[in-house]
């Protein structure tokens, strides 16, 4: 067999491979993601849109079902921007506005891939709290960033929370209103 055509067989297998879905582990406080507390938006979106890209979807597909695997996980998504803007809006309104509606487009695609909206919230904080400097490139990176916040459990008080804060608040001194 000619040398191209080996060569032809292995490129058509390789391309036909998909990739490796990543390690996706929910922690006490974050979703990580092949131990990164933080997903590039690069990745998931294209410069100045909120549309995911298609090559994002395996990536939250795995953060989904990571989700899904207990149904009392909260989630905060919280999505961030660069300081860079267009036509020099020196207000952050064009950022907050973008990393809004990013924030917003994950929170739908999670939902739509199985989990239960009342677990999670999203919000967009444009170009604030910036974790490196914007001065560089490799900072406008990393700053450009969504991440996944795991919050503690939420759920309505039963009758056996009642006894236990009534036995709280019991004192033998009378209470002063």
């Amino acid at each position: 067999m000619p040398v191209a055509c080996v060569l032809g067989m292995f490129a058509a297998r390789a391309a036909a491979d998909p990739p490796a879905a990543p390690a996706v582990e929910v922690t006490a406080g974050r979703v990580e993601v092949d131990h990164a507390g933080a997903l590039s938006t690069d990745a998931l979106f294209e410069p100045g849109e909120a549309q995911i890209k298609a090559a994002a979807r395996p990536l939250l597909d795995a953060v989904a079902r990571a989700l899904a695997k207990d149904p009392t996980t909260m989630v905060r998504i919280g999505c961030y921007t660069d300081d860079t803007a267009p036509d020099n809006d020196r207000s952050g309104e064009y950022n907050l506005r973008l990393s809004q509606q990013r924030a917003d487009a994950v929170l739908a695609y999670l939902v739509k891939h199985g989990v239960a909206a009342r677990r999670a919230t999203a919000k967009g904080f444009g170009r604030e709290r910036p974790v490196e400097d914007n001065a560089t490139d490799d900072g406008k990176r990393a700053n450009r960033r969504l991440e996944l916040r795991v919050a503690g459990e939420v759920r309505p008080p039963d009758g056996s929370d009642l006894a236990t804060y009534t036995r709280a608040i019991s004192a033998p001194l009378p209470l002063i209103a």
